[in-house]
């Protein structure tokens, strides 16, 4: 294959390298180096809800909130 691009994509363009990795057979974990931020699910969700606006913080805590309210 041709020679690789390393770059840092934010956005929709991670969205659409993300995309294309799936169909490529590539995960995340396949990327993901020793230094990178890593820990628990509950940690990471805190460190990308850090990342949004407040609005968009309250429609993703509303959305959790919905999601672990039982049925």
């Amino acid at each position: 294959m041709g020679n690789g691009i390393k770059a840092l994509k934010r956005g929709l363009f991670a969205r659409i390298q993300h995309e294309i990795d799936h169909v490529n057979g590539i995960l995340i974990t396949d990327r993901l180096k020793p230094s990178d931020v890593q820990g628990s699910i509950n940690e990471m969700m805190a460190l990308r809800r850090s990342e949004f606006l407040k609005e968009k913080q309250k429609i993703l805590d509303k959305l959790l909130e919905k999601k672990n309210t039982p049925h």
